[in-house]
């Protein structure tokens, strides 16, 4: 067995199995392709499966799981299985059921597509993505579709693919750099299906420092008996984030190359996973041809974790802290601003991420207050006076302009439409408002008796 270790600019087969990976999250998970429908004769279901065992015998990754599948299909078709399905589509997907049954491979797909050219580029090592792709995913900014800063200087960025880095680098060095400053950083994979492991690697990279050489995951190709091994680069261009809170947020959806992200950031303990366990798709590979009408997506590699020794194949990559996709990026968040109270030193920044996380909550989790308990609250306070206008309850200085209150608590407020202030009201013991205390985010605050 061959063993090649990987830079940022990666040798000729592993480009090839980079962009197939990227397709993974359309192609392979669908079982089969829109297409005309014709009759399929019994000639033609011996021929597509003698061509399946074919291929599977000569490129599958695992050779022994490829002829436990080919016997269970041969065995079925010997029985009669297949012998009412004369309708390309329902052939392609019972084929492809049966394979996954005993398999349970994700990236494993039979499919009927009538007059479609599979290019051997597609598993060859010369292969390239067709520039129809190439300007879909440029349209789509190759999957970077949000970065921006949250609440407490916590970084985030969503992220839809691992695309290219020889066509997307300048795209995922910006985005880095734009995150560089953050205290903390969530990197959401939730709408992530795959794409190309040199795109897992320069992003990695940013996460641990310049003289740090970790081994992140190795992918072996039975075609070729060549393995690759991927490691953080020695230089990426900006500012790296080594000591910065990492947390990953995942869904069912999760797949392929975004699971080998997650997976190696789980392995390697750098980060925190929260969400759904991934789809469990680990196996690379290509594109092949079976007959006129008839294709198949055949796992021709497999990654090798050099933590684990295994991949997340069939079981996918398990979170941390387990929640629904819905909820990730709250909790993420939360447990980010809570891990940076927990580290802060300095007060003006503990009580500034004190404030976040009450502001954070107040937006995922807001607190009603019945109209019937804003009377409780309206009066004047010197020359500050609550009161009840259009349904809301107010606030205003002398002549200024009436601002809405929004509880966030039985007995606290803050502005609607501004964060800087909150208003703790004082209850007696016979439960009637008497004084409020107003804070300024910045520390300031000051306090207003009711009048009696």
């Amino acid at each position: 067995m061959r063993l090649m270790t990987e830079g940022i600019r990666t040798a000729r087969g592993i480009r090839s199995a980079g962009w197939v990976l990227l397709a993974l999250g359309g192609l392979s998970l669908a079982t089969v392709s829109p297409g005309l429908t014709a009759g399929v004769t019994p000639a033609v279901r011996t021929a597509v499966i003698e061509s399946l065992a074919e291929q599977m015998n000569g490129n599958y990754v695992f050779p022994e799981l490829a002829t436990d599948m080919m016997n269970s299909v041969r065995e079925k078709a010997r029985g009669g299985a297949y012998d009412d399905l004369i309708d390309g589509r329902d052939f392609a997907e019972r084929l492809t059921h049966d394979l996954r049954e005993v398999s349970n491979d994700l990236h494993l797909t039979v499919q009927f597509r009538p007059g479609h050219q599979v290019s051997e580029e597609s598993h060859d090592d010369e292969g390239s993505p067709p520039e129809s792709w190439i300007a879909g995913q440029r349209r789509s900014n190759w999957g970077f579709e949000k970065v921006e800063r949250l609440k407490g200087n916590v970084g985030y960025l969503d992220l839809r693919m691992f695309a290219p880095t020889a066509m997307a680098a300048e795209t995922a060095i910006g985005a880095m750099n734009f995150l560089a400053n953050s205290d903390a950083l969530i990197i959401d994979l939730r709408q992530n299906g795959g794409g190309d492991p040199d795109m897992v690697q320069l992003l990695t990279s940013y996460l641990y420092g310049p003289h740090e050489s970790v081994h992140l995951n190795s992918l072996y190709f039975r075609p070729a008996d060549l393995t690759h091994q991927f490691w953080t680069l020695p230089f990426v261009p900006g500012k790296r984030m080594p000591d910065v809170d990492l947390y990953v947020l995942t869904s069912s959806f999760t797949g392929s190359a975004a699971e080998e992200f997650a997976y190696n950031i789980r392995n390697l303990e750098r980060g925190t996973l929260v969400g759904e366990t991934t789809a469990g798709a680990a196996h690379p590979g290509g594109e092949f041809r079976l007959t006129d009408d008839f294709t198949a997506f055949i796992a021709t590699g497999r990654a090798i974790n050099p933590v684990s020794g295994t991949d997340w194949e069939g079981v996918g990559v398990l979170p941390h802290i387990a929640v629904s996709a819905e909820d990730a990026l709250t909790e993420a968040h939360t447990l980010a601003l809570k891990g940076l109270l927990d580290k802060a030193e300095d007060p003006d920044r503990k009580r500034a991420v004190e404030w976040d996380l009450m502001l954070l909550q107040a937006e995922t989790d807001p607190f009603f207050l019945d109209q019937s308990e804003f009377a409780r609250f309206a009066g004047k306070y010197g020359i500050r006076q609550v009161r009840i206008k259009d349904n809301n309850l107010v606030y205003q200085r002398e002549s200024g302009p009436s601002l809405p209150l929004q509880a966030l608590s039985p007995l606290t407020f803050k502005f609607r439409d501004m964060d800087d202030y909150k208003f703790e009201f004082d209850e007696s013991p016979d439960g009637l408002i008497t004084a409020f205390t107003a804070t300024m985010r910045a520390g300031r605050s000051f306090r207003a008796e009711r009048d009696e």
